[in-house]
């Protein structure tokens, strides 16, 4: 579930073919602003007219992993959040006004049994002092890959929970964006939606286990937690997109007050301190979903009243916390798409981080193979494939496993002429007694045959363009200090 970032104690983070046979209404002349929130209507092209739908379909829109598997899709989503806390109550002694959003990308297909989500670039953005700043977020793939299950109405997620499902933080996940869908086609039609959201750090243990945290030697992870909330999806209305039509559904919801546990013996605290934080949360959302059953577009806002109170003498705490968040699908199959709703993440920039996250892995797992097909081939030819990863494979073991760097936190990701740069930070056990013991590593990439591919890297104390220092793997020039 969601908690306010500044607390005080360190707590641990379709598709169905509609029947040709149709019932009619009566025809109904609306203005576009009527009948679909005003940010779907922006995000339409310019060629669709948005009509309400004379003749209502005789058949609901479901989710159908079936149809999925010839659809693949990419979705653009952006969360803003704003926290607030007056002054007696707030963790820092005077009255809080924090925003911050979260705007990124991902990709939903079938993969074996499964519709698989899986994460693009998502970028973090802070307000300070009226200004928007950009900080490091999560790379392509840092995340598990979220596993869904059509079950019903609705999806279920498999061998969860995952951060990006349901246990995000402020923004709970994407599970709020797909709801389950009415089983019958009139307007008015209902069904019951039981979306689990989780405490922030429920999805510790599978994003361990599935190769995406590496936690430190005897942490035990804790034990997910989480609220069932409940609501009724609406079908309000059916849409004309011209060529196609959609379902404008709605749900609002209110949960709680109910109550979460956390505890914590890290810091100055002799004892543990054990937090307790009673929530009431309010939630309103609407969604376009298409005959065939997907997802076009989906906004969703929330309130959360928050109160935190602990042992050990800390002050308790109230916060005030608002959510608007917004989906849009952006590249698809026969549905319309919509444009994008972020200025974060596109489609290269994520294959880029994809495939250094997938080169990271390769060399901590010894895999050749997984290794020798991310590299350009002029790497395969010289110095070579098994070259590289051996000498990766000192270059960690000399100087921790941090040493190549965390693909989740990138430092800065920049477009070059061919492809992208990614810089990341890594701690160094080597130099852990010198004034420098970070290493910088940057990765170039570049498409080559279809496949976003390395085509170099350098590690130094600190960033450079050429000549680095401790280890540079390029078309000209191979380096590593320490070689014999």
């Amino acid at each position: 579930m969601r908690q306010p970032f500044l607390l005080l104690l360190p707590l641990t983070i379709t598709t169905f073919s509609a029947s040709c046979d149709r019932t009619s209404e009566p025809p109904q002349d609306v203005p576009a602003s009527e009948l679909a929130p005003a940010t779907f209507v922006e995000a339409l092209p310019e060629t669709i007219t948005l009509r309400a739908l004379k003749e209502v379909p005789t058949q609901p829109p479901r989710y159908d992993m079936e149809t999925l598997t010839r659809c693949p899709l990419r979705y653009e989503f952006a969360a803003e959040t704003s926290i607030m806390a007056p002054e007696e109550f707030s963790p820092t002694g005077r009255a809080l006004d924090l925003k911050s959003s979260q705007q990124g990308s991902f990709s939903a297909q079938v993969e074996g049994e499964h519709w698989a989500l899986r994460a693009g670039t998502i970028d973090r953005f802070e307000v300070v002092e009226d200004e928007r700043v950009r900080h490091p977020g999560l790379a392509a793939d840092a995340l598990a890959p979220i596993l869904l299950n059509a079950d019903g109405s609705g999806l279920m997620e498999h061998d969860g929970p995952t951060a990006l499902w349901s246990a995000m933080g402020e923004f709970p996940g994407l599970t709020i964006f797909f709801p389950a869908l009415p089983t019958e086609a009139a307007p008015g039609s209902k069904v019951t939606w039981n979306p689990r959201l989780h405490q922030r750090g429920s999805s510790s243990e599978v994003e361990a286990r599935r190769g995406k945290a590496t936690p430190p030697p005897g942490y035990t992870h804790p034990k997910p937690q989480g609220t069932t909330h409940q609501t009724e999806v609406t079908l309000e209305r059916w849409l004309d997109l011209g060529e196609s039509r959609a379902a404008l559904l709605s749900a609002e919801w209110s949960t709680g007050p109910y109550k979460e546990y956390m505890s914590s013996s890290q810091g100055a605290m002799p004892e543990p301190v054990h937090v307790t934080i009673n929530n009431t949360d309010t939630y309103a959302a609407t969604y376009v979903v298409s005959e065939a059953g997907r997802v076009l577009f989906a906004h969703v806002q929330s309130t959360r009243e928050q109160q935190i109170t602990s042992t050990g003498g800390m002050p308790e705490q109230h916060f005030f916390i608002t959510l608007n968040a917004q989906m849009n699908l952006v590249q698809g199959c026969d549905d319309p798409v919509l444009t994008s709703t972020s200025e974060s993440s596109d489609l290269e920039a994520d294959e880029a981080t994809r495939a250094v996250n997938r080169f990271i892995t390769a060399i901590k797992r010894n895999d050749l193979e997984a290794l020798h097909n991310l590299l350009s081939p002029a790497l395969r030819e010289e110095p070579g494939s098994r070259v590289i990863l051996e000498t990766l494979r000192a270059h960690l073991q000399k100087h921790g496993p941090n040493a190549l760097g965390h693909p989740e936190l990138p430092l800065d990701l920049t477009g070059i002429e061919k492809g992208h740069r990614m810089e990341l930070a890594g701690a160094s056990t080597h130099l852990a007694d010198q004034d420098e013991n970070v290493l910088v590593t940057a990765y170039y990439t570049e498409p080559i045959d279809g496949q976003t591919r390395i085509t170099g890297l350098g590690a130094d104390t600190s960033s450079r363009t050429m000549l680095w220092e401790v280890l540079e793997i390029t078309e000209k020039r191979f380096f590593y200090k320490g070689n014999p």
